[in-house]
């Protein structure tokens, strides 16, 4: 896959094998960084969708529950698809999932200011949100496997979920913080920017291959 890996920066590394090389590495801090905007992204659907279906939508109780779940159905698909075809046919690559995420979830979260008010197209809207949002979203927990050696792999890992965690509490807060000076409207832009943000420092980062995979 010579095209694909010159598009996402596929290097022969040697292991981050210390602490610190793990803490001065870009590609584990950029990795954080698009973690903390994604994750960001999916708690402020979780949190958020259920009151913009009844303040703005105006849907009773029972088409607003049936509705905000959609998301998740889309979220169990996306992630298993996603870590399919990372797996199986991109050779353990993980850049390219995690750039189809990013960059779709732009287009999703700017779709839903123009999202449509029958609830049966909305969930459709919603579903295909939580695939194009998670087709990459486990990657980015399993990309420093591949820059690191197996001891770090805890610590690197925790360094990204920290990152994720953080997002996941700043994002919603956000939205809230939007929503009492602006409207919906300024929320998925929001998100969308976010999306974006997490496109640009995925694209900064390497993608780690051994040598004998190179």
């Amino acid at each position: 896959m010579p095209q694909l890996d010159r598009l996402i920066r596929a290097r022969v590394v040697e292991p981050l094998s210390t602490n610190g090389e793990v803490l001065l590495s870009w590609d584990v801090w950029g990795c954080t960084l698009g973690y903390f905007f994604i994750v960001g992204i999916a708690y402020a659907i979780m949190t958020w969708v259920p009151t913009y279906l009844i303040s703005v939508k105006k849907f009773p109780l029972f088409a607003m529950g049936f509705v905000a779940s959609t998301p998740w159905i889309g979220a169990i698909i996306g992630n298993v698809v996603g870590g399919i075809i990372s797996d199986r046919y991109l050779a353990g690559r993980r850049k390219p999932m995690m750039i189809l995420t990013s960059a779709s979830t732009i287009f999703t979260m700017y779709a839903l200011i123009y999202s449509p008010g029958d609830p049966w197209l909305l969930s459709g809207l919603f579903i295909l949100t939580g695939i194009l949002l998670n087709l990459g979203y486990s990657t980015f927990l399993v990309y420093p496997m591949g820059l690191v050696s197996k001891e770090k792999v805890p610590f690197t890992t925790a360094i990204v979920n920290t990152g994720g965690s953080l997002g996941g509490a700043f994002a919603p807060f956000v939205v809230g913080f939007v929503l009492d000076s602006s409207d919906w409207n300024a929320v998925f832009l929001f998100l969308a920017l976010s999306s974006l943000l997490t496109l640009l420092v995925v694209l900064s980062i390497r993608e780690p291959m051994r040598a004998h995979t190179a």
